[in-house]
Order: structure tokens, then C-alpha cells, then sequence
């Protein structure tokens, strides 16, 4: 399957009549699996099926689950807030399967001048409602990859135009 569609172990064989069905992470048999109805990552789990007799057996079972493309972020190099309706405004295009926490722009001061947690906010070279100088700024974007689970944090930087 594809992710985000997760996989139910129980319905990856027939059951039988009178066998309890177990679900592990390990061949040991020792790490249970939580939520073995929707796995959301490929790999190799295992079944234990045991009867009422207390006979068990143990038996490996295969998942593929496709990743989802890699989020993308883009940025332009430039642009030009003088109301003319063409890159008025700086995008940071953050795409994909992740979760944005923060894009903050810095003047060449270190000075905090655009913070924003919304992906379609973007900075329009304002600050405090007065026009930011031409000049190179800097941005810092932190997220979150929510499919390989780990912190983002991207920067560059950017000249505004007047």
C-alpha cells in the first residue's frame, strides 16, 4: 500500500476456528504490537497463532508500505513588496507530508522582523507597519517531517527590493 493507508495484520491471512491470534514486533515472540489493526510503517512483524490446546506457532509476515515523497520547501532569492501585484510578497512554500511550526526572517542585525506559524502568511517586507530597507534578510523555517518522525529546520536568505 501507499502510506498514509496503513495495514490490519489480522486480515494479511485466514483465521481458523478455535485460535488465538497474537501480533509481534520480534521472531522472539516478546514485543507486542499496540495497534497491529493500522500499521503505518513497512517491515517484518509476526504472528503467533496458538491453539486451545496451548500448541503455538509463529509466522513472519512481510509489509510494504510506499513513503510518501519527501516534502519540499522553496524560497526565492528576491523580491520586490511595491504593490505592483508581482512578488509583493515572500513565500516560503513549504509541501508534502510535514507539519510547519515557525518561519521567522531576521534583518542583518539579528533583529526579529516576520514571524509566522501559517503556510499561506507570507512576509510582505513590513515590520511593525513600516517599510523594511532594501537589503538581504535571513530565514529560518522549523518543522516537523511527520513521516520520518524528526525536527526540520531550513534557512537562507533573501533581498528585498524597493
Amino acid at each position: 500500500v501507499d502510506f498514509p493507508t496503513t495495514v490490519d495484520l489480522t486480515k494479511t491471512f485466514v483465521h481458523k476456528p478455535g485460535i488465538t491470534y497474537s501480533y509481534f514486533k520480534d521472531a522472539a515472540g516478546a514485543d507486542e504490537i499496540n495497534n497491529y489493526r493500522a500499521l503505518k510503517y513497512g517491515g517484518t512483524y509476526y504472528v503467533k497463532a496458538t491453539s486451545g490446546q496451548g500448541c503455538s506457532d509463529l509466522a513472519k509476515v512481510n509489509v510494504v508500505i510506499h513513503p510518501p515523497p519527501p516534502y519540499t520547501i522553496v524560497a526565492p532569492n528576491a523580491f520586490t513588496p511595491n504593490n505592483d501585484g508581482i512578488n509583493d510578497r515572500f513565500p516560503v512554500v513549504f509541501d508534502g507530508l510535514a507539519t510547519l511550526k515557525t518561519v521567522k526572517i531576521y534583518d542583518r542585525y539579528g533583529r526579529l522582523v516576520y514571524n509566522s506559524t501559517a503556510r499561506t502568511t507570507y512576509w510582505d517586507g513590513t515590520y511593525k507597519g513600516h517599510n523594511m530597507p532594501t537589503g538581504v534578510y535571513y530565514w529560518v523555517l522549523d518543522g516537523y517531517d511527520d513521516y520520518n518522525q524528526v525536527e526540520i529546520t531550513k534557512a537562507g536568505s533573501i533581498t528585498l527590493l524597493r
